[in-house]
């Protein structure tokens, strides 16, 4: 027999993994992006904000483990 409450737990979970996977693919386009970009503070900008979604990702997944 399924617990609802159990199900519920694993949706949430599996729903941060799938957000830590796209905080991460978001960040590896920021920086891919950041490459390409002449203006050395706009770099630095697009660099921060990339850093802050792996940050984001590295927290979720922190979430997933505990």
């Amino acid at each position: 027999m399924n617990n609802p409450a159990r199900t519920g737990v694993a949706t949430v979970m599996e729903s941060r993994k799938h957000r830590a996977d796209r905080y991460r693919r978001e960040a590896a386009r920021l920086r891919s992006g950041a490459e390409t970009t002449g203006n050395p503070e706009i770099r630095r900008q697009i660099l921060a904000v990339a850093q802050q979604h792996e940050d984001l990702a590295t927290t979720l997944r922190w979430l997933l483990s505990c």
